[in-house]
């Protein structure tokens, strides 16, 4: 099972990217299943729980939303451009 998922794994940063802003950002259906995946993943609120294992799991999914959420919205770094400090600065 762990090779399965590793060879569906991106291999590039770029092309998850792409996909994840085209099915995520891309339409309004896709926008609304991202916010549905914020919401179970505590995105806007707290993932705190009295029980130790209860709020591990909720951070478990806290992480994963945010990963979702940065992959769809994040170029990666061959995408961003930096501001040039003026010389002398």
């Amino acid at each position: 099972m762990a090779a399965v998922a590793a060879a569906r794994a991106y291999q590039n940063p770029l092309e998850a990217h792409q996909d994840f802003l085209q099915l995520f950002c891309g339409s309004e259906q896709g926008q609304r299943v991202l916010r549905q995946i914020l919401v179970w993943g505590f995105a806007w609120g707290t993932s705190w729980h009295d029980d130790p294992r209860a709020h591990a799991c909720n951070e478990g999914k806290r992480i994963l939303a945010h990963k979702i959420l940065s992959t769809a919205t994040v170029p990666p770094p061959q995408l961003r451009t930096r501001a040039k400090k003026p010389k002398g600065e």
